[in-house]
């Protein structure tokens, strides 16, 4: 039997106060991978040093999996520069990559409240977020 989840709305909630970094909470608004395109309303709290507020960040659920991190890969690569023959054979590769994406929404998060990631650029770039 599962218990009680309890959802917070970003917009109107205050944010938990959590014991630490890397703790996470449920969200009302749920949130797009920009790189498989799975949601979540997973929450992470990030931040919070030398006086800066921690701060709410919705997490992948697949992003430590081999397949996140090699679409990542693939979707850096598909930069307009290369040739279009070589662009096309890598939206197949993407395309069939993010077949192994499955939403992560727990509770009862509103999906008309879908939300970018933020820092998308950071992520696809492969800066991390981890």
């Amino acid at each position: 039997m599962t218990g009680h989840i309890k959802i917070i709305d970003l917009e109107n909630d205050l944010i938990p106060e959590l014991g630490n970094k890397k703790d996470t909470f449920r969200s009302k608004q749920v949130f797009r991978c920009p790189v498989c395109t799975s949601l979540t309303n997973n929450i992470e709290i990030r931040g919070g040093f030398k006086g800066w507020r921690a701060s709410p960040f919705p997490i992948c659920p697949h992003r430590e999996q081999e397949w996140h991190v090699l679409l990542r890969v693939k979707i850096r690569l598909s930069d307009p520069a290369h040739p279009v023959s070589y662009r096309k054979e890598l939206e197949v590769e993407i395309d069939s990559l993010r077949l192994n994406a499955k939403d992560d929404i727990s509770g009862s998060a509103d999906l008309s409240c879908e939300r970018k990631f933020p820092a998308t650029k950071l992520i696809i770039e492969d800066r991390g977020y981890d």
